[in-house]
């Protein structure tokens, strides 16, 4: 049994992994901390969670040892002055947001304006996406949870890069739904139901920082520069993210013949589910699947994927995580479709 903390507990993302972990036969959880409700009980701040006692502490270095393993569920920069503590003292960390993502402090600082302040814990760090990087999990002390943009993207078409398919790009057309925006106390105009409901928009173009996490990925598994042309949009739903992404072929190939390259690359992936059904987000909502359709008309392949941006984008892929660290079964918590955190 590994006794782990949440930093970070009452966002939108802390809040779905204390479901899951709650239900989890390998955790236990002694510590849960909030930077705006500590010394209430949980019960009091997330009231789904009625039965549960443990009271929202503030982040202290010393009970965060007592850990076996720390989820951090913090918004992008906020956890590496923690990680360069914990990892020294023998904690090992499963990351939600992006400070270990991106192998090249360099290109943090670029797209997230800040300065990387612990470099030397970056090639520590793990990728935590399992259908890519399963194996150096296992042994991972140190795992950088993937943006749930990302992951819809990549999953999409990472049996093409890997077989060197993709001529030169990925172009990804996003739908997300509003929680990916996470829980915020102040939020901004433009994110309120007011703003959302009833509405589509496109955000970032261009410049969305999930960009350059999607080229590192997929650069890596074709071994030469893949570039990603990435517009996200705001949908008018709780969560959920479709991702639409085109390929232009290197070669030309048969539906079938992808469908069984797919089926090839994400075997003994529990969490990827092949289709020719077109994948939407409501079969995937409240569940840790990536649903996948590929169609091709031999020149281009149009890959379609649905996750729920709050489980398999990300509170849901760090239990896969931290299942494989600990030699859990990959899906353990994780087999459900509907879950009360009870």
């Amino acid at each position: 049994m590994a006794k782990v903390g949440i930093v970070g507990a009452t966002g939108l993302v802390g809040e779905t992994l204390l479901g899951l972990l709650l239900n989890h036969s390998g955790a236990e959880v002694i510590l849960l901390t909030s930077d705006h409700a500590a010394g209430k009980k949980v019960k009091d701040v997330l009231p789904r969670f009625r039965n549960l006692d443990l009271v929202l502490e503030p982040v202290n270095l010393d009970e965060l040892q007592k850990c076996d393993v720390v989820f951090i569920c913090k918004p992008h920069g906020a956890s590496m002055e923690l990680v360069k503590e914990l990892i020294p003292k023998g904690v090992k960390v499963v990351d939600s947001g992006a400070d270990f993502r991106l192998k090249d402090p360099e290109l943090f600082s670029k797209w997230y304006s800040k300065p990387h302040i612990a470099p030397h814990l970056l090639p520590l760090s793990v990728y935590g996406l399992p259908e890519l990087h399963k194996e150096e999990l296992k042994s991972a002390s140190l795992v950088a949870v993937p943006g749930c943009y990302p992951t819809g993207v990549i999953l999409s078409v990472a049996p093409l890069a890997k077989a060197k398919l993709i001529e030169d790009e990925v172009l990804a057309n996003c739908y997300s739904g509003v929680s990916g925006a996470g829980r915020n106390y102040n939020p901004s105009i433009g994110n309120l139901f007011i703003d959302c409901y009833d509405n589509l928009r496109p955000y970032n173009v261009l410049v969305h920082r999930h960009t350059p996490e999607m080229e590192q990925e997929l650069s890596l598994l074709g071994e030469r520069p893949i570039s990603v042309l990435f517009v996200p949009h705001l949908a008018p739903i709780e969560k959920g993210i479709l991702s639409t992404t085109y390929v232009k072929l290197r070669e030309n190939l048969t539906e079938d013949s992808l469908y069984q390259l797919y089926s090839q690359f994400y075997e003994g992936m529990p969490f990827v589910r092949l289709s020719s059904d077109l994948p939407s987000t409501k079969r995937v909502k409240d569940t840790n699947y990536c649903d996948i359709t590929i169609r091709t008309d031999g020149r281009w392949v149009i890959a379609i994927s649905a996750i729920d941006n709050l489980l398999k984008g990300a509170a849901g892929q760090a239990v896969e995580c931290f299942n494989i660290m600990n030699s859990y079964p990959q899906d353990e918590g994780l087999k459900y479709d509907k879950w009360t955190g009870e």
